[in-house]
């Protein structure tokens, strides 16, 4: 009775906890000090393999970092050609008790999710977790298949075009919750805490790209991030219901496409915060003034405008740094009335422009370039 007591209560803390996902490819160095150096998550699930019609690439991880790893097999649609045993036996490895599958399945045939899952526990697979979208909440087979599974993960955001483009929909987190809860299984949720880089060109979907390289380019950018307010109060909530929340994706140095593991703690406490440009003077000795500027939740950012505020400005001399020039038709001599240059990176702050003079240094706006 106490063995089992314990196992229930372990069971619960693991459910309740903050983990993370890492779906890099290419464990460089940078990858590896987020991992290293993460100390709120419990566990890490990292994407192992993606199962395909044509391919099984897999072993992706760093095999040494063993602290809390459970790997994640991403299974395709594509792959559903094969029989349930033929993918239980692609993806089973004996090196990994715990695994957790993800598959965007059609409803039409959620069956075979199911048929997926008591296939590797066939295999010897101890623990399974299992991703879901929020409309196979509404299956009738659902529920003998959450009841199959360790725990799902109900991942509440993904590129919904509905209305116009959005990651994450409050509406969608709100009636997912409530049949979840209803349910009453052992689940967690995802999170995003990542951005889409989306291109049209004459209304239509050209490329996108989620990872830290660049999209395709020849169309109008769009960027699709969940709004920091909203994650914050999806904590909240979540928090309340006492259930697990699993991040997309571990903040890694570096990612221009995710926050920052500073601004993404302030949410996972469910504190609000702003998306903004902000700047600021750093005053040296002999009337030398500093201009800096730092991205707080601006994911995808790449090019800001520093607009002076107008008025006679003098100062001896100034300069500029990191790629920050003054627009066109500055005269060098005359203090400039703005500049341009590359967005920091989130939760980064890098120095535009310095300067000398016994006056104060001038007010200033920082504007978001497209």
């Amino acid at each position: 009775m106490r063995n089992a007591l314990f196992i229930f209560w372990l069971t619960m803390l693991s459910v309740c906890a903050d983990d993370f996902y890492i779906w890099q490819r290419n464990w460089n160095d940078r990858v590896r000090e987020a991992v290293r150096t993460e100390r709120a998550a419990e566990q890490f699930y990292f994407l192992e393999g993606e199962l395909t019609a044509e391919r099984f690439p897999r072993g992706f991880a760093e095999k040494k970092m063993t602290r809390g790893m459970i790997p994640v097999y991403r299974i395709h649609t594509s792959a559903l050609r094969f029989s349930s045993e033929e993918i239980a036996e692609k993806i089973f490895d004996a090196h990994f008790p715990e695994i957790q599958l993800d598959l965007d399945c059609p409803e039409r045939i959620f069956a075979r999710y199911s048929e997926i899952v008591r296939a590797l526990k066939a295999k010897g697979v101890k623990r399974i977790s299992a991703t879901v979208l929020p409309v196979h909440l509404k299956l009738k087979e659902f529920p003998e298949f959450a009841k199959n599974v360790d725990f799902y993960v109900l991942q509440v955001h993904g590129l919904d075009f509905r209305k116009g483009a959005a990651l994450m929909r409050m509406s969608t987190v709100a009636e997912s919750l409530e049949r979840a809860e209803k349910l009453n299984l052992p689940y967690k949720v995802a999170l995003p805490c990542y951005a889409y880089e989306l291109f049209f060109r004459d209304g239509r979907l050209v490329s996108l790209n989620a990872e830290q390289g660049r999209a395709h380019r020849g169309g109008k950018r769009t960027v699709l991030c969940a709004d920091p307010e909203e994650l914050a109060e999806c904590v909240r909530k979540i928090r309340k219901l006492k259930r697990g929340i699993i991040w997309f994706r571990l903040p890694v140095r570096g990612d221009r496409l995710c926050l920052d593991r500073p601004s993404l703690q302030k949410i996972m406490d469910g504190e609000k915060i702003e998306k903004k440009m902000e700047f600021r003077w750093k005053k040296s000795k002999n009337g030398l003034h500093i201009l800096y500027v730092k991205n707080i939740a601006e994911l995808g950012a790449e090019r800001v405008a520093l607009r002076f505020s107008r008025g006679i400005f003098r100062a001896d001399d100034y300069g500029f740094f990191g790629g920050f020039q003054p627009e066109a038709g500055h005269v060098f001599g005359l203090f400039p009335e703005s500049m341009t240059g590359p967005a920091p990176l989130p939760g980064e702050e890098s120095a535009a422009m310095w300067l000398r003079s016994n006056d104060e240094p001038p007010k200033l706006k920082v504007e978001l370039l497209e």
